[in-house]
């Protein structure tokens, strides 16, 4: 799980981390954590997934120790950073220049007030029932182990 992510040179990957505010994974208020290209509930989780990769990269042992996996030894020292939430929602606005920017549309069509209180009545509604979000990685946030500084 060491890995460079997606080739980014050592240099470059050291740079984002030095650049990020450091934050002590117990004072950390995200829902997710982001490393080496994956995403993850918590530092369990993220330790399983290094013991996993460990294991595979010797070739799968059965006598593999992963006991040696635990939080705070195993939590990767630099790399892990916090995650942003952002929902996935209607913009009523981006579909009302879409319509009216259409290639189908005659080229000064514009809705109507009405129509488009219409339009952002319903996104809203359906932003309300339907809510959805996302996580992307905070490259301003680098989460470190309790105790640690990310050095």
């Amino acid at each position: 799980m060491e890995n460079l992510r997606n080739g980014m040179s050592e240099c470059r990957e050291q740079r984002l981390w030095d650049a990020a505010a450091k934050v002590a994974l117990s004072e950390y208020e995200g829902e997710m954590l982001y490393y080496g290209d994956e995403y993850f509930y918590d530092e369990q989780e993220l330790i399983e997934k290094i013991a996993e990769n460990d294991w595979c990269e010797q070739g799968c042992p059965d006598d593999f120790d992963d006991s040696k996996y635990t939080y705070p030894d195993a939590f990767p020292k630099m790399g892990v950073y916090g995650c942003e939430r952002l929902p996935i929602e209607l913009d009523a606005y981006e579909i009302i220049g879409l319509l009216e920017e259409s290639d189908v549309a005659y080229e000064s069509y514009r809705i109507d007030d009405k129509a488009a209180r219409e339009i952002v009545d319903f996104c809203e509604s359906w932003n309300k029932k339907h809510a959805e979000h996302v996580y992307w990685p905070d490259f301003a946030v680098g989460i470190v182990a309790d105790g640690g500084d990310g050095r």
